[in-house]
């Protein structure tokens, strides 16, 4: 069931493998495990290689004819890497925020809503 070729999309591949083979979840309130989060982590020193192998993910669960990653990778990516260096409220406010709006109202129709505004990670490269 694990896809041992990928490196840091393992658990989200896997997790949309099950869903894709029918299996159904329920929640508990016991504590199964504790993550830390920090800057050493596998997940926040993969760079590109994560974003590339979630794109693959994707594509292997959603067939669409125009994947939303490429449009993603298109148009959200430059101004992400561009935010990433400029942190201002103004830049935020004039270039980022209305760049981000239009792309979630061109691409809404075709994909739905909520799929085009949560698919906002960043590349960090």
């Amino acid at each position: 069931m694990l896809d041992v070729d990928l490196r840091y999309a393992m658990d989200f591949e896997l997790w949309n493998y099950l869903y894709w083979k029918g299996a159904r979840w329920k929640f508990i309130p016991d504590v199964l495990s504790v993550m830390y989060f920090n800057d050493s982590n596998k997940s926040s020193t993969g760079r590109i290689e994560i974003t590339r192998e979630i794109e693959t993910v994707y594509k292997r669960y959603v067939h669409e004819r125009i994947p939303l990653t490429y449009w993603h990778r298109l148009l959200r990516y430059p101004v992400e890497r561009v935010r990433a260096r400029h942190r201002g409220v103004l830049f935020g406010l004039l270039v980022y925020y209305p760049y981000q709006c239009a792309i979630i109202a061109a691409l809404s129709p075709f994909y739905g809503f909520r799929r085009v505004r949560w698919m906002n990670w960043l590349p960090y490269a």
